[in-house]
């Protein structure tokens, strides 16, 4: 398959992460993008998209809905050719191909397993990747990829906000899996070659800074209170740090700051991680299980949102597609200290001061 004009020298495509996001993301790291479809990957259609016989892979994958076309089009990466893989956040990376799509089956070259800050380890076989400690058990559980194409990065987590266009912006918030983007090529290559703004270069080693400060020199009531200090700052109508042994956090609910915009009438629940390293999905769960539990104390007309913020330097791949399905937005050390200098540290000191009774 060949979708290009006579200037370009390679395809450009889109490819979304969208199955087993937890292991799809150690593949990537490790070089490989990958695709779910794990029942065809010992049918041969990676070689049938690369042949670009449509009859063969339609008549191998008829029955299936219209979304296994977008295992042609990942198929049909040729060597050279980018691709820009969406990330969470506003983000994107972008990946040249080394190599022609596989069956997993077939890349021996893969780790023996994928081992996990948090949630389940990965173990592979010759025929495919299972959630199983036991190479030997019979009880197996396959995870859903079947196919990789091995990647080698150009450009890693560009904002799509400071470098897409308005073309390509719209164009990654495609919810199919592989789309081609040859129409955008320009556009793929103004993202790369964008350079950031002097003042946002410096914002960040400011960020930087500060962020290395507060995991240096804070603990975490005083993170707890930096973060009230935060909604105080932007406007908020009331903002209080709840007792720990508050009544009705049952089963694991928890938040560590709640902040009520009256006017907008909304409502956030934050819950607060100090630590370095990964923050795991637990953070996740405990707001989850809060927001639920205190629906039912909010106006009718009124909204309730969700956040998890860390000193740490991420979150785990777990607690990232977690808090995508149940919308609890994630803020790491580094985003939080760019808030922080966004509103301005003036008054900076009063977070810290004690509650005169």
């Amino acid at each position: 398959m060949s979708e290009t004009n006579e200037t370009q020298a390679c395809n450009y495509w889109m490819s979304r992460i969208s199955y087993e996001g937890d292991v799809a993301g150690k593949l990537l790291e490790a070089g490989y993008l990958s695709v779910g479809w794990s029942y065809f990957c010992d049918k041969g259609v990676e070689k049938d998209a690369q042949k670009n016989d449509r009859k063969a892979f339609q008549k191998k994958t008829e029955g299936w809905s219209r979304s296994r076309w977008s295992l042609w089009h990942f198929c049909s990466f040729n060597v050279g050719d980018i691709v820009i893989v969406p990330l969470y956040g506003g983000l994107f990376s972008v990946y040249r191909v080394k190599a022609r799509a596989q069956s997993i089956r077939e890349v021996a070259k893969l780790p023996e397993a994928f081992n996990f800050e948090y949630g389940r380890d990965i173990y592979r076989r010759t025929d495919g990747l299972y959630y199983d400690k036991n190479p030997k058990s019979e009880d197996k559980e396959q995870v859903d990829l079947g196919f990789v194409v091995a990647v080698e990065p150009i450009r890693l987590k560009v904002s799509r906000y400071d470098h897409a266009d308005a073309a390509l912006t719209s164009r990654l918030k495609y919810r199919g899996v592989t789309c081609c983007l040859n129409d955008l090529a320009a556009s793929v290559q103004t993202a790369l070659t964008a350079q950031e703004a002097p003042h946002k270069v410096i914002g960040k080693e400011l960020a930087k800074k500060l962020c290395e400060s507060i995991q240096k020199k804070l603990n975490d009531a005083k993170f707890e209170k930096l973060v009230k200090w935060y909604f105080e700052r932007i406007g908020a109508t009331n903002v209080w740090i709840p007792a720990k042994n508050e009544p009705g956090k049952e089963d694991g609910a928890d938040v560590d700051v709640v902040a009520d915009f009256e006017t907008l009438k909304t409502m956030y629940y934050v819950q607060v991680k100090f630590h370095q390293g990964a923050t795991s999905d637990w953070a996740v769960a405990q707001v989850q299980r809060y927001q639920e539990q205190h629906a039912e104390a909010l106006d009718e007309d009124a909204t309730a949102i969700a956040w998890a913020i860390t000193s740490a330097d991420t979150f785990s791949d777990v607690a990232i597609a977690k808090a995508k399905d149940a919308r609890v937005r994630l803020i790491n050390g580094m985003e939080f200290a760019e808030m922080l200098l966004n509103v301005g540290l003036d008054g900076f000191d009063n977070a810290f001061k004690p509650i005169r009774l």
